[in-house]
């Protein structure tokens, strides 16, 4: 190796001092500020006036186009939410007959209980919000089962008097509403009579639930059933 060709350490580095020029540069532009505005105003003198209108008023049409919509939105799904939760629900007496007709002939699905504390688990785990039944004398108890009132839940046992069947029927008082009938004042309670095809019912409140017993027996009868409710 001859002495040209050995390199000074010291003697500055050409590519090293092009770097620094370029990374120079490259800070000066990016703190260099954009003016948007006048790009702006050029770019409005390009489209004709009659059109920005147009287009102004087309954006605010649709603008106005989604909040109406979206109000209509909202105003539905509170409707809905008021139909399938809010508000309590009419009890049609025929529609209790006919479940009673059904449930004693063993047209619906039921659990084999014989007490009210066995139902309500059965219940429970057929749904965890199950109204709860209240107690009744244990031998009494046949079977339970879940029911429907016009998407409210209410939990039914079907029980023993004496050889006649009787279906007691339980929901929350907040769910369920008794249709128009006669009333009946008794131990400071009030109940709603109603006879269908035969069977007598009985409706009332008790401790925040709302209660309907029905079978082929008197009014009297079952109110004095009723009475005998622990909740």
């Amino acid at each position: 190796m001859t002495n040209n060709e050995i390199q000074n350490p010291d003697a500055p580095d050409p590519d090293q001092d092009w770097q620094n020029a370029v990374q120079r540069r490259l800070t000066k532009l990016r703190t260099m500020p954009v003016e948007l505005a006048a790009l702006q105003a050029k770019v409005n003198a390009e489209i004709p006036r009659h059109r920005r209108i147009v287009l102004g008023r087309l954006a605010t049409r649709r603008i106005g186009e989604v909040i109406a919509a979206g109000f209509i939105l909202a105003v539905v799904s509170l409707g809905l939410m008021f139909i399938f939760s809010g508000g309590p629900v009419v009890a049609s007496a025929q529609d209790f007959a006919q479940f009673h007709e059904d449930l004693v002939a063993g047209r619906v699905h039921a659990v084999r209980v014989t007490t009210i504390d066995a139902a309500n688990k059965a219940l429970a785990a057929q749904d965890s919000l199950s109204p709860q039944l209240p107690e009744v004398p244990s031998e009494q108890v046949m079977a339970c089962c879940m029911n429907s009132v016009k998407g409210k839940r209410v939990a039914c046992v079907l029980m023993d008097q004496g050889g006649t069947p009787v279906t007691l029927t339980v929901a929350d008082a907040k769910d369920m509403q008794s249709p128009a009938s006669p009333t009946v004042q008794r131990n400071g309670m009030s109940y709603h009579e109603h006879s269908v095809n035969g069977l007598n019912m009985v409706m009332t409140e008790r401790n925040g639930r709302w209660i309907c017993l029905i079978g082929r027996l008197s009014s009297e009868r079952l109110m004095d059933l009723a009475d005998q409710l622990k909740f």
